[in-house]
Protein backbone atom coordinates (compact mmCIF):
# COMPACT_ATOMS: atom_id res chain seq x y z
CA UNK A 1 0.00 0.00 0.00
CA UNK A 2 1.50 3.28 -0.74
CA UNK A 3 2.04 6.64 1.66
CA UNK A 4 -0.83 7.94 -0.05
CA UNK A 5 -2.85 4.83 0.23
CA UNK A 6 -2.34 5.20 3.76
CA UNK A 7 -3.16 8.67 4.13
CA UNK A 8 -6.27 8.11 2.51
CA UNK A 9 -7.46 5.50 4.88
CA UNK A 10 -6.53 7.11 7.80
CA UNK A 11 -8.28 10.29 7.12
CA UNK A 12 -11.47 8.17 5.92
CA UNK A 13 -10.52 6.16 9.91
CA UNK A 14 -10.95 9.65 11.24
CA UNK A 15 -14.55 11.33 9.78
CA UNK A 16 -15.97 7.37 9.98
CA UNK A 17 -14.52 7.99 13.99
CA UNK A 18 -16.12 11.46 13.93
CA UNK A 19 -19.65 9.86 12.60
CA UNK A 20 -19.76 7.22 15.44
CA UNK A 21 -19.07 9.91 18.25
CA UNK A 22 -21.71 12.06 16.87
CA UNK A 23 -24.24 9.49 16.62
CA UNK A 24 -23.56 7.50 19.53
CA UNK A 25 -23.62 10.96 21.51
CA UNK A 26 -26.64 11.89 19.70
CA UNK A 27 -28.47 8.50 21.05
CA UNK A 28 -26.66 9.23 24.44
CA UNK A 29 -28.52 12.82 24.69
CA UNK A 30 -31.74 11.60 23.42
CA UNK A 31 -31.74 9.32 26.20
CA UNK A 32 -30.97 11.88 28.71
CA UNK A 33 -33.76 13.82 27.83
CA UNK A 34 -36.43 11.35 27.77
CA UNK A 35 -35.43 10.04 31.38
CA UNK A 36 -35.22 13.74 33.07
CA UNK A 37 -37.02 16.34 32.78
CA UNK A 38 -34.29 19.16 34.61
CA UNK A 39 -32.67 22.38 32.91
CA UNK A 40 -29.62 21.04 31.22
CA UNK A 41 -28.69 24.49 30.61
CA UNK A 42 -25.80 24.84 32.13
CA UNK A 43 -24.60 21.38 30.81
CA UNK A 44 -21.73 20.88 28.78
CA UNK A 45 -21.77 20.15 25.42
CA UNK A 46 -17.61 19.60 24.31
CA UNK A 47 -17.12 18.13 20.90
CA UNK A 48 -13.77 17.12 19.20
CA UNK A 49 -12.84 18.55 15.49
CA UNK A 50 -13.63 15.13 13.95
CA UNK A 51 -17.27 15.46 15.62
CA UNK A 52 -17.23 18.82 14.87
CA UNK A 53 -16.90 18.10 11.15
CA UNK A 54 -19.34 15.57 10.92
CA UNK A 55 -21.94 17.89 12.50
CA UNK A 56 -21.43 20.37 9.99
CA UNK A 57 -21.46 18.37 7.14
CA UNK A 58 -24.54 16.34 8.12
CA UNK A 59 -26.12 19.72 8.59
CA UNK A 60 -25.94 21.06 5.21
CA UNK A 61 -27.11 17.71 3.70
CA UNK A 62 -24.31 15.60 3.41
CA UNK A 63 -24.92 11.86 4.22
CA UNK A 64 -23.05 9.89 5.83
CA UNK A 65 -21.89 7.93 2.62
CA UNK A 66 -21.01 10.90 1.15
CA UNK A 67 -18.85 11.67 4.39
CA UNK A 68 -17.12 8.46 4.50
CA UNK A 69 -16.37 8.08 1.01
CA UNK A 70 -14.09 10.58 0.26
CA UNK A 71 -10.36 12.04 1.72
CA UNK A 72 -10.33 14.45 4.65
CA UNK A 73 -9.08 16.90 2.84
CA UNK A 74 -12.32 16.93 0.56
CA UNK A 75 -13.85 17.11 3.94
CA UNK A 76 -12.40 19.90 5.32
CA UNK A 77 -12.77 22.15 2.01
CA UNK A 78 -16.13 21.40 2.03
CA UNK A 79 -16.41 22.72 5.55
CA UNK A 80 -14.16 25.67 5.15
CA UNK A 81 -16.56 27.02 2.34
CA UNK A 82 -19.14 26.61 4.39
CA UNK A 83 -18.18 27.37 7.90
CA UNK A 84 -15.10 29.85 6.83
CA UNK A 85 -12.77 28.04 9.31
CA UNK A 86 -10.98 24.38 10.44
CA UNK A 87 -13.43 22.11 12.75
CA UNK A 88 -10.55 22.34 15.38
CA UNK A 89 -11.56 26.16 15.88
CA UNK A 90 -15.00 26.15 15.80
CA UNK A 91 -14.55 23.40 18.12
CA UNK A 92 -12.63 25.76 20.51
CA UNK A 93 -15.05 28.61 20.14
CA UNK A 94 -18.53 26.27 20.74
CA UNK A 95 -16.41 25.03 23.91
CA UNK A 96 -15.22 28.69 25.01
CA UNK A 97 -18.77 30.00 24.55
CA UNK A 98 -20.07 27.41 27.47
CA UNK A 99 -16.48 27.95 29.94
CA UNK A 100 -15.77 31.40 29.55
CA UNK A 101 -15.15 33.41 32.89
CA UNK A 102 -16.40 36.43 30.75
CA UNK A 103 -20.38 37.42 31.41
CA UNK A 104 -21.13 38.92 27.89
CA UNK A 105 -19.59 36.29 26.39
CA UNK A 106 -20.61 32.94 28.09
CA UNK A 107 -23.62 31.63 26.27
CA UNK A 108 -25.20 29.52 29.76
CA UNK A 109 -27.99 30.75 31.08
CA UNK A 110 -30.03 32.39 28.65
CA UNK A 111 -31.86 29.70 27.65
CA UNK A 112 -35.16 28.67 28.06
CA UNK A 113 -37.73 26.27 26.72
CA UNK A 114 -38.41 28.56 23.79
CA UNK A 115 -34.28 28.51 22.86
CA UNK A 116 -32.35 25.65 23.65
CA UNK A 117 -29.08 25.68 23.37
CA UNK A 118 -28.17 24.17 20.22
CA UNK A 119 -24.91 23.50 18.39
CA UNK A 120 -26.84 23.84 14.75
CA UNK A 121 -27.81 27.20 15.78
CA UNK A 122 -23.74 28.27 16.32
CA UNK A 123 -23.54 26.78 12.69
CA UNK A 124 -25.93 29.05 11.12
CA UNK A 125 -24.09 31.82 12.68
CA UNK A 126 -20.96 31.01 11.40
CA UNK A 127 -22.09 29.85 8.00
CA UNK A 128 -23.81 33.25 7.36
CA UNK A 129 -20.96 34.99 8.81
CA UNK A 130 -18.90 33.25 6.17
CA UNK A 131 -21.58 32.76 2.99
CA UNK A 132 -23.76 36.15 3.82
CA UNK A 133 -27.08 34.08 2.83
CA UNK A 134 -30.19 36.09 2.78
CA UNK A 135 -33.13 35.50 5.21
CA UNK A 136 -34.68 33.37 2.47
CA UNK A 137 -31.96 31.38 1.86
CA UNK A 138 -30.81 30.97 5.50
CA UNK A 139 -34.75 29.73 6.33
CA UNK A 140 -34.18 27.29 3.33
CA UNK A 141 -30.81 25.92 4.35
CA UNK A 142 -31.31 25.64 8.13
CA UNK A 143 -35.13 24.73 8.04
CA UNK A 144 -36.41 27.06 10.91
CA UNK A 145 -38.24 30.35 10.66
CA UNK A 146 -36.46 33.77 9.81
CA UNK A 147 -37.51 35.28 13.15
CA UNK A 148 -35.69 32.32 14.97
CA UNK A 149 -32.74 32.18 13.12
CA UNK A 150 -32.63 36.16 12.94
CA UNK A 151 -32.85 35.99 16.91
CA UNK A 152 -30.49 32.97 17.32
CA UNK A 153 -27.78 34.54 14.68
CA UNK A 154 -27.49 37.79 16.91
CA UNK A 155 -27.72 35.80 20.05
CA UNK A 156 -24.06 33.93 18.89
CA UNK A 157 -22.33 37.27 16.78
CA UNK A 158 -22.88 39.01 19.94
CA UNK A 159 -21.37 36.14 22.44
CA UNK A 160 -18.49 35.96 20.18
CA UNK A 161 -17.76 38.98 19.87
CA UNK A 162 -17.40 39.64 23.28
CA UNK A 163 -14.60 36.46 23.63
CA UNK A 164 -12.43 39.08 22.66
CA UNK A 165 -11.28 39.93 25.76
CA UNK A 166 -9.92 36.59 26.06
CA UNK A 167 -8.80 36.18 22.55
CA UNK A 168 -6.98 39.46 21.61
CA UNK A 169 -4.50 39.58 24.51
CA UNK A 170 -1.29 41.31 24.57
CA UNK A 171 1.49 39.20 26.17
CA UNK A 172 2.49 40.11 29.92
CA UNK A 173 6.15 39.30 28.59
CA UNK A 174 7.58 38.75 25.20
CA UNK A 175 11.56 38.13 27.86
CA UNK A 176 14.23 39.14 25.64
CA UNK A 177 13.26 39.58 22.43
CA UNK A 178 13.42 42.46 20.22
CA UNK A 179 11.01 42.07 17.55
CA UNK A 180 7.73 40.40 18.89
CA UNK A 181 5.00 41.33 16.38
CA UNK A 182 4.06 42.03 12.56
CA UNK A 183 1.52 44.10 11.63
CA UNK A 184 -0.41 45.44 8.57
CA UNK A 185 -3.73 46.97 7.71
CA UNK A 186 -6.52 45.10 5.86
CA UNK A 187 -9.49 46.63 4.38
CA UNK A 188 -12.88 45.03 4.70
CA UNK A 189 -16.39 45.74 2.75
CA UNK A 190 -19.38 47.69 3.85
CA UNK A 191 -22.38 49.27 2.66
CA UNK A 192 -22.17 53.23 1.66
CA UNK A 193 -22.84 54.80 5.30
CA UNK A 194 -25.31 57.72 4.62
CA UNK A 195 -23.64 60.71 4.04
CA UNK A 196 -25.67 64.39 4.91
CA UNK A 197 -24.63 65.79 1.45
CA UNK A 198 -22.32 63.68 -0.58
CA UNK A 199 -23.56 60.46 -2.31
CA UNK A 200 -20.66 58.77 -1.44
CA UNK A 201 -18.31 59.83 1.44
CA UNK A 202 -14.48 60.12 0.10
CA UNK A 203 -13.50 58.88 4.21
CA UNK A 204 -15.11 55.71 3.57
CA UNK A 205 -13.58 54.95 0.59
CA UNK A 206 -11.39 51.65 0.09
CA UNK A 207 -8.51 52.41 -2.64
CA UNK A 208 -8.11 48.04 -2.08
CA UNK A 209 -12.17 47.08 -2.90
CA UNK A 210 -13.02 50.16 -4.72
CA UNK A 211 -16.04 50.70 -2.43
CA UNK A 212 -16.98 52.14 1.07
CA UNK A 213 -14.93 50.16 3.64
CA UNK A 214 -13.08 49.91 7.24
CA UNK A 215 -9.07 49.48 7.45
CA UNK A 216 -7.92 47.35 10.37
CA UNK A 217 -4.67 47.07 11.90
CA UNK A 218 -3.81 43.48 12.89
CA UNK A 219 -0.72 42.55 15.19
CA UNK A 220 0.78 38.93 15.00
CA UNK A 221 3.21 37.32 17.06
CA UNK A 222 6.26 36.28 16.13
CA UNK A 223 6.53 33.30 18.15
CA UNK A 224 2.81 32.18 18.71
CA UNK A 225 0.43 31.57 16.06
CA UNK A 226 -1.59 34.30 17.69
CA UNK A 227 -3.23 37.75 17.37
CA UNK A 228 -2.64 40.03 19.85
CA UNK A 229 -3.19 43.37 18.70
CA UNK A 230 -6.75 45.01 16.63
CA UNK A 231 -7.78 48.45 16.08
CA UNK A 232 -10.61 49.51 14.21
CA UNK A 233 -12.97 50.19 13.14
CA UNK A 234 -10.88 53.04 11.21
CA UNK A 235 -12.79 54.59 7.88
CA UNK A 236 -10.32 53.02 4.98
CA UNK A 237 -10.14 56.65 3.41
CA UNK A 238 -9.39 59.00 6.31
CA UNK A 239 -7.19 56.15 8.09
CA UNK A 240 -4.04 54.54 6.07
CA UNK A 241 -2.13 51.99 7.99
CA UNK A 242 0.84 54.50 9.10
CA UNK A 243 -2.15 56.61 10.47
CA UNK A 244 -3.65 54.00 12.85
CA UNK A 245 -0.46 52.67 14.10
CA UNK A 246 0.45 56.67 15.15
CA UNK A 247 -3.35 57.41 16.63
CA UNK A 248 -4.50 54.03 17.97
CA UNK A 249 -2.12 52.53 20.64
CA UNK A 250 0.37 50.36 18.78
CA UNK A 251 3.22 52.51 18.52
CA UNK A 252 2.53 54.13 22.10
CA UNK A 253 2.47 50.21 23.11
CA UNK A 254 5.68 48.95 21.39
CA UNK A 255 7.45 52.37 22.93
CA UNK A 256 6.27 51.50 26.35
CA UNK A 257 7.48 47.63 26.48
CA UNK A 258 10.70 48.76 24.38
CA UNK A 259 9.91 46.71 21.57
CA UNK A 260 9.63 46.59 17.79
CA UNK A 261 7.34 45.41 14.88
CA UNK A 262 8.17 44.14 11.32
CA UNK A 263 6.06 45.82 8.72
CA UNK A 264 6.00 46.57 5.01
CA UNK A 265 7.05 49.72 2.83
CA UNK A 266 3.97 51.48 4.08
CA UNK A 267 5.06 51.63 7.52
CA UNK A 268 8.10 54.77 6.59
CA UNK A 269 8.78 57.49 9.99
CA UNK A 270 9.48 55.17 13.01
CA UNK A 271 12.68 53.38 12.47
CA UNK A 272 13.35 52.89 16.53
CA UNK A 273 9.81 50.89 16.57
CA UNK A 274 9.34 48.95 13.51
CA UNK A 275 11.91 47.19 10.72
CA UNK A 276 11.02 47.85 6.69
CA UNK A 277 11.93 45.34 4.11
CA UNK A 278 15.12 46.69 2.27
CA UNK A 279 14.78 48.97 -0.38
CA UNK A 280 15.47 46.70 -3.78
CA UNK A 281 18.52 47.30 -5.69
CA UNK A 282 18.34 49.37 -8.27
Amino acid sequence: MSPRDCSGSSSQRRVAEGLLQHATKKRANAAAESSSSSDDDDDLQIFTPDEMMAKGLLLLGWTEHQIERVKDVTNLERFRSHFGADPDVLAQIWEDLQTTKIAAANINGHFTDRMKKDVKDFFATMHFLKRHETENERERTWKSSKNTIRRNGWFYVDHIRALKADKIVWPKSFGDLIWVLTVDGTHLRTHEPNHPELPKDPANFSYKHHCAGYNYEIALSLTKSKLIWMSGTCEAGAYNDIKIFKEKGLARKLQKHGKKGIADRCYTGYPQLLSLPNNKQQ
